[in-house]
């Protein structure tokens, strides 16, 4: 199969002196023109990545031995290369990429722990297809998105984040086949505060984003009430909020949503199981809209799902309120809407 990792180039210098002690020690390597592929199998959903979450093998019986510690050198990349790809009946087909410079430098002893060092810290700048900067980060002339963050070679811990990321063209283009379907489908517009991206080999990568006044259109497509099958578009405009999604475990956390929806202001927590069809997987959120001004007749978004119709024509409430509402849904079952009107 293809690498996960390959480089055209690799100059490394070292410490000379460090053959007195039996042993010759690389101080800086330096990448030329590599490439990182993170590659999606479609037939099973898993990631390439996923090989470092398999279990070590069994250590004979015994005292481990001790090896003498080995410093880390400083690693230099020019021009490389992050691409996405998927494999599918055998056939590999890119659906994303990006160029980087970076540099990852060593740290003396890895954090919360005595052993000698074997975590990196690192920064990153993405670069344009042509090798100049700009375009995908903060939007500043000249000037890519800068990523920070660390990477423990021993343990495979992995966290890397960045901050001002404009959601434009440039930065979609960029990413694997899942981001840019949705979005599309989202038409997603506006800017990250945060986006990290962290790796425990024990539960997979997890991405939590902090919306910046974002926006994006969610089509709904009620199955019950009296727009039973009607597709209404839910236009969220200036979102802020933190959003979590784990990668493995293909579950997303909503923490303070807000911003407004066809023209009302909301606030979304809870969590979304992002399995299978999203029309039957299990939910369980918090809505809160404060300062709802209900009359009938009342919006057919509204009216367009049963049991909120149902509620709507037997208490026909009227005037300013505050409206929190608990919608949860089990694996395959049905939607449960629990209320409260101030």
């Amino acid at each position: 199969g293809m690498p996960a990792f390959a480089a055209d180039h690799i100059e490394a210098r070292f410490d000379w002196a460090s053959l007195l002690e039996g042993r010759l020690r690389a101080t800086q390597l330096t990448a030329a023109g590599p490439t990182l592929f993170l590659i999606e199998d479609r037939a099973t959903g898993k990631w390439n990545y996923e090989e470092l979450r398999k279990a070590p093998q069994t250590l004979p019986a015994g005292p481990p031995k001790e090896s003498p510690p080995v410093a880390l050198p400083v690693i230099l990349l020019r021009n490389a290369r992050v691409q996405w790809a998927e494999l599918e009946k055998g056939r590999m087909t890119d659906t994303g990429s990006t160029l980087v410079d970076g540099r990852l430098t060593p740290v003396g002893t890895t954090l919360g722990e005595s052993r000698p060092g074997t975590l990196y810290t690192f920064e990153v700048e993405q670069q344009s297809e042509s090798g100049a900067n700009g375009g995908a980060g903060s939007g500043a002339a000249g000037r890519g998105a800068t990523v920070s963050g660390s990477w423990d070679v021993a343990t495979h811990h992995f966290i890397a984040q960045t901050e001002g990321v404009a959601l434009t063209d440039t930065l979609e283009r960029s990413m694997p086949r899942p981001v840019r379907e949705f979005w599309d489908a989202h038409q997603l517009k506006g800017a990250l505060g945060r986006m990290k991206l962290a790796f425990d080999p024990s539960s997979g990568m997890t991405l939590t984003v902090d919306l910046d006044r974002v926006s994006l259109v969610q089509p709904v497509t009620p199955t019950t009430g009296l727009a039973n099958g009607t597709t209404f578009p839910l236009d969220f405009r200036d979102v802020s909020g933190t959003v979590s999604v784990g990668l493995a475990s293909q579950q997303v956390q909503v923490d303070g949503l807000r911003g407004t929806v066809a023209g009302h202001r909301f606030q979304l927590d809870g969590q979304i199981a992002c399995i299978g069809d999203l029309r039957t997987a299990p939910f369980d959120l918090t809505v809160r809209l404060p300062g709802l001004n209900l009359q009938p007749p009342y919006a057919p978004l509204l009216m367009a799902f049963e049991p909120v119709q149902d509620s709507l024509e037997r208490v026909e409430p009227r005037g300013a309120m505050d409206v929190r509402v608990a919608v949860s849904r089990p694996q395959g079952g049905k939607i449960a809407i629990d209320g409260l009107i101030e």
